[in-house]
């Protein structure tokens, strides 16, 4: 850095001022002062008047920057809601260009590397490696010896010799002096490595054995959280609620029972009651409360979960009745995503006007689990050469996407 004209008022000098006026009274302790005349008080005041000045620096500029040879940055933990089975990453990068000249690195030194951990606190072997959407061909990345052998970040397309480079301080070295191993995982130097000189490679990830795009996910990095949703005002006049969340579905558990049954199993996805209701029971009375069928020990007056949970067919909801002739007492609904459907809507209409359809009215409580999974990306920026002082990649943005099963 370099200033220049620098422009300084004089010092002022200090002045002390001070105007103090002492009273007696009777609250103080101690002897009274004595007493000034006014002659004497006036030769004790100070009038000095005080300066304030500012200073200023003009002319400053940059004469140059200097980057370390990597950076780091990590996010907090990105909370998504569902159940989600897939993440990719999309990204906008900037990196220095510099021309093909006598075997140097074709277009630049510098490299992006992106990571993505599932674990709150994650330890560094719970750093996944994840290529942007936009990048196809990896290009300069660091390579780091144990011994003579370095691992790529990604299993390399050993067929594709028109991309595949390795440098040596940017200086392309002969393909007699490397070779890949582990079908592309590694490569191996066939001659001594210089410890102090900087080896870098541009390749083609070999999609067909992984994608480099995305990461599987699965539940089992997720949380499970319990939701409970009240609708005061029954359902819409479709006869269905939509719930906040998408309820997860264990469908391991489902699939354990060759007759699994939503209602009476040990694991229900979703419990449905009825409460503060005033829906019609026969011979003049009014039920004020419906709950799951596992909950009670009656056959009536309970709520039933036709979802087809193992086979995903869609069920017909039986009806509630209090015909004497056919008696049915029981609210069926069935879920469909994140929405529940009900032969009912226990819209709060008067109970006078929508017994003959709706029987009555209620709030619908909702019980039901639904996945939070939790993110970090992890980015380190490259200078991958020793001489280039000033040069630094940039990652202008990103952007984190999630494929939910719903």
């Amino acid at each position: 850095m370099s200033t220049n004209n620098f422009e300084y008022a004089n010092k002022p000098k200090t002045v002390s001022i001070q105007n103090q006026t002492t009273q007696a009274s009777s609250k103080t302790p101690g002897p009274l002062p004595s007493l000034l005349n006014s002659e004497t008080a006036s030769k004790k005041i100070n009038s000095s008047t005080g300066y304030i000045y500012q200073y200023g620096i003009k002319n400053i500029g940059l004469s140059h920057s200097l980057y370390q040879q990597a950076g780091v940055f990590v996010t907090k933990p990105i909370n998504v809601e569902g159940n989600i089975v897939e993440v990719s990453l999309s990204t906008s990068e900037d990196h220095p260009l510099f021309n093909e000249l006598d075997g140097m690195a074709t277009d630049r030194v510098t490299s992006i590397e992106y990571y993505i951990s599932l674990e709150e606190n994650p330890s560094p072997n719970d750093w996944v490696s994840i290529l942007p959407e936009e990048t196809k061909t990896i290009k300069c990345e660091k390579l780091f010896f144990q011994g003579s052998s370095a691992k790529l970040r990604f299993t390399a397309d050993i067929g594709d010799e028109d991309n595949t480079h390795v440098y040596k301080n940017n200086i392309l070295i002969s393909k007699s002096d490397w070779y890949f191993t582990d079908r592309g995982a590694s490569i191996q130097l066939a001659t001594p490595r210089d410890q102090s000189a900087i080896y870098t490679i541009d390749y083609v990830p070999d999609s067909n054995l992984l994608d480099p795009w995305t990461i599987k996910v699965g539940d089992r990095f997720s949380k499970k959280v319990r939701q409970t949703e009240r609708f005061i005002n029954g359902t819409d006049s479709n006869n269905t609620i939509k719930l906040s969340k998408y309820p997860f579905i264990d469908y391991d558990l489902v699939n354990q029972s060759s007759s699994y049954d939503p209602n009476k199993s040990d694991y229900r996805p979703i419990d449905v009651f009825l409460t503060d209701a005033t829906i019609a029971a026969g011979n003049g009375q009014t039920q004020k409360e419906f709950y799951p069928m596992v909950y009670s020990n009656k056959e009536e007056f309970i709520t039933k979960n036709r979802t087809d949970y193992k086979n995903n067919k869609d069920s017909k909801l039986n009806k509630y009745s209090i015909n004497p002739d056919s008696p049915y007492k029981v609210i069926e609904y069935k879920q469909e995503k994140n929405k529940l459907i009900f032969t009912e809507s226990f819209n709060r209409a008067d109970l006078y006007y929508n017994e003959a359809t709706n029987h009555g009215n209620a709030t619908v409580v909702v019980q039901y689990d639904y996945l939070v999974t939790s993110f970090r990306l992890k980015i380190i920026l490259r200078k991958n050469t020793g001489d280039e002082l000033v040069v630094t990649p940039l990652t202008n943005s990103y952007q984190l996407k999630f494929k939910v099963m719903k």
